[in-house]
């Protein structure tokens, strides 16, 4: 009697044969992951299994379409932390300048006119408003508003990164002629 299988338990017991495979042919599970099937190994295995190479090569297309966009949603979260980083950046030193000239002006009325009219809050309102219209163009992460400057400072790093790579090539040539 011939023994049948559903389509999950073959999968299962193929998956199950390989990997057992692989830790034979290794020196232990561990590097079992390791073992690489060529395409035409895998295109006559799909083959004895009945599957048609039109299917293997549109589920392989799928796979590095995949691959692909993995790798372009890890690039683009990299780009977004860098440029987070560099808007904080940014808006930090106004924010450390802030507090000291401020607290020095504060320290100042405190030695000069200690019960008298308080004219440093004057200069801390001014450059406070500035500050917080500073603070809301570059903390947040979300929005419209970051979404457009993020994509200005994607084409700009691309930019900055072409003339730096041209310059190394000049340089490059340039040493080349000397030697």
């Amino acid at each position: 009697m011939r023994q049948t299988f559903r389509q999950e338990e073959a999968e299962q017991i193929l998956r199950d044969a390989v990997r057992r495979e692989a830790e034979q042919l290794t020196t232990g599970p561990s590097t079992a992951a390791e073992i690489e099937i060529s395409h035409d190994r895998l295109a006559a295995m799909a083959e004895e299994l009945g599957i048609s190479p039109a299917a293997l090569e549109a589920v392989l297309r799928d796979r590095e379409a995949q691959v692909t966009a993995a790798k372009r949603e890890a690039t683009e979260g990299v780009l977004r932390r860098e440029f987070i980083t560099h808007r904080r950046a940014s808006f930090m030193p106004h924010l450390y300048s802030y507090s000291g000239v401020n607290g020095m002006l504060f320290c100042i009325w405190l030695l000069t006119t200690p019960g008298g009219y308080p004219w440093f809050v004057w200069p801390m309102l001014g450059w406070g408003l500035g500050l917080y219209f500073h603070a809301i163009a570059t903390l947040p992460t979300r929005g419209p508003n970051f979404e457009r400057d993020f994509v200005a400072w994607k084409a700009w790093n691309e930019k900055r990164e072409i003339k730096y790579a041209k310059r190394n090539a000049r340089r490059i040539a340039e040493s080349e002629l000397d030697e």
